[in-house]
């Protein structure tokens, strides 16, 4: 075996050594089920309404478009339109039995185009009624929640900016914990109270006795323009309790493993041409 062969045999166990440890390091996923990615379910491009594809309810057109920063991934434009009821809703099933510990998990975007000026509710709703029980609200560049019917704000966000949001929701208790990672978030941040604190965050305008039925947006048209737009994506759920790990792989880990992929297979494919 000459030098290059030992090389490439010690590199190749290396790279894998490494994926392994960083993939071992990095928190659990599986228990996280997807309500929707918006890349499959939805018929073939342009779709200009998601209203009655892949389980999705919505008052007004809502267009699946190109992910500004990713122009082959497909997100949800959540834009918001003129009509007479002055909130406009989109939703999807998503389960949180009454009295268990559950984590909502998606990623969002405002725009940074003229006049771009949202107001959108983010959360669970109850069984049967468009009751807002544990919610977000991005009220423009403003992030806040409602903390047993009063709105509290919780941090300021940049335009143009993917942020992750995670939400711990306890319906036994009436509770919920609020995390953001993205723009002047380095890190996964808590904002507002822990459960453990004397003032946690509770819900809105209804306890979670019934459950919580659909994941849920709400446009404020009262506090808002026709055509101001978020952009949301890679909705995900947790029944099985709190969960703070990040659903969608992280650019890190898929660079590492697009590496070990780029060592491992054309040296498998040079030893299968020598055979």
């Amino acid at each position: 075996m000459n030098r290059n062969s030992i090389g490439s045999i010690v590199l190749t166990r290396t790279l894998l050594l490494a994926a392994a440890v960083f993939l071992s390091a990095a928190p659990a996923r599986a228990v996280f089920v997807e309500i929707d990615d918006f890349e499959d379910g939805f018929g073939a491009p342009p779709v200009t309404d998601i209203d009655g594809l892949n389980g999705w309810t919505a008052d007004t057109p809502k267009p699946l478009v190109a992910d500004p920063a990713d122009l082959a991934n497909t997100v949800l434009n959540n834009d918001q339109r003129t009509q007479l009821d002055p909130i406009e809703q989109t939703f999807k099933a998503a389960v949180i039995a009454p009295g268990s510990l559950a984590t909502a998990f998606f990623r969002f975007r405002i725009p940074d185009q003229p006049g771009n000026d949202p107001d959108l509710t983010i959360g669970g709703s109850m069984i049967g009624s468009p009751d807002q029980v544990a919610v977000v609200r991005l009220d423009g560049t403003v992030l806040k929640t409602n903390d047993g019917g009063a709105w509290e704000d919780l941090g300021t966000l940049s335009k143009d900016t993917w942020y992750s949001a995670w939400m711990v929701i306890d319906s036994a208790q009436d509770e919920m914990e609020v995390y953001i990672e993205g723009g002047a978030f380095l890190n996964q941040t808590q904002l507002g109270e822990p459960f453990e604190s004397v003032d946690p965050i509770d819900f809105r305008n209804a306890d979670g006795a019934a459950g919580i039925s659909r994941f849920f947006m709400a446009g404020n048209l009262a506090h808002s323009d026709s055509g101001d737009s978020v952009l949301i994506d890679d909705i995900f759920l947790d029944t099985s309790g709190e969960n703070l790990a990040n659903p969608v792989p992280e650019p890190a880990t898929l660079a590492l493993l697009g590496v070990t992929a780029l060592v491992i297979f054309p040296a498998a494919a040079g030893r299968r041409k020598r055979n």
